[in-house]
């Protein structure tokens, strides 16, 4: 049973995430759920808890383009890393990595 405090809608959108550190890469992934509070997404590298990143979703084809897009979704935003974990082996993407929204 999942612990958690608010409802988080179940999303598949590109997603791109650069860390705020001078010639740090722009890293592609895909955004797995979100909140108003925060989001979590899948990336080919770990990124160190407590790391300040932005993400911005890249909706790439009619395929991505959500008719309805939750409440908690967001196309651009700073977050803060709370946690990185590994993925079982199957997918593009070696990381899940949950972040929290930093307030606008």
């Amino acid at each position: 049973m999942e612990n958690r405090n608010l409802l988080r809608d179940g999303v598949k959108i590109s997603v791109a995430c650069r860390s705020l550190i001078a010639n740090s890469p722009v890293l592609k992934g895909k955004m797995l759920d979100c909140s108003c509070k925060g989001t979590c997404i899948e990336l080919d590298q770990k990124i160190q808890d407590g790391s300040i990143v932005m993400i911005k979703a890249t909706v790439r084809n009619l395929e991505e383009n959500l008719p309805i897009l939750p409440e908690g979704f967001r196309s651009f935003s700073l977050a803060e890393v709370k946690w990185s974990k590994p993925l079982d082996g199957k997918g593009h993407h070696n990381y899940a990595i949950g972040l929290r929204y930093l307030p606008n």
